[in-house]
């Protein structure tokens, strides 16, 4: 079992390079996101500090992605929370227009598999930062034509019966 502390240690020492291989990995993603979940609002202040001291929001940009394709693999709404909650954990660090690109892809797979995505992320975003919680508000705003995925330069292929982002 790990905390949220030793699992993001794990996650910024994980190659995601080919994917999401391992499926301890995969358990390590799902521990992060629900005991920050669950965690008081200092110990996900603690999580986020400890973020800010190594450099993977990329990482867990990335990740979300591999994590939302998961959800079409699987149909499983966990996924979709989980992919939300590395947006929150991250938590806008570097570029918002980043986490756009990544959120689109997110919401995308919630409508593949049927999620109320709008739903579903205002469940969330009360464990984000008032940063965050701005961003996230103001991404249910958007039109709903510029969050296309064509729009990012993506679209949906077919690999080994499975649905993958891929460029257009």
């Amino acid at each position: 079992m790990y905390d949220c502390i030793q699992a993001i240690e794990t996650i910024s020492k994980t190659s995601i390079r080919f994917g999401l291989k391992s499926d301890q990995f995969i358990q390590v993603i799902l521990e992060l996101t629900e005991n920050y979940k669950k965690g008081s609002a200092s110990e996900r202040e603690k999580v986020l500090l400890h973020c800010s001291s190594l450099d993977i929001w990329k990482r867990l940009l990335g990740i979300s992605a591999l994590i939302s394709e998961k959800a079409m693999h699987t149909n499983n709404v966990k996924w979709i929370e989980t992919a939300l909650i590395l947006h929150i954990i991250e938590d806008f660090r570097w570029d918002y227009r980043e986490n756009i690109r990544y959120l689109v892809l997110t919401l995308y797979a919630a409508n593949y598999i049927g999620v109320n995505f709008k739903k579903k992320l205002k469940e969330l975003i009360p464990l984000g930062s008032e940063k965050t919680q701005k961003y996230l508000m103001d991404f249910l705003k958007r039109d709903k034509f510029i969050n296309e995925i064509s729009k990012f330069g993506l679209k949906i292929s077919i690999y080994n019966g499975v649905p993958k982002f891929t460029p257009c």
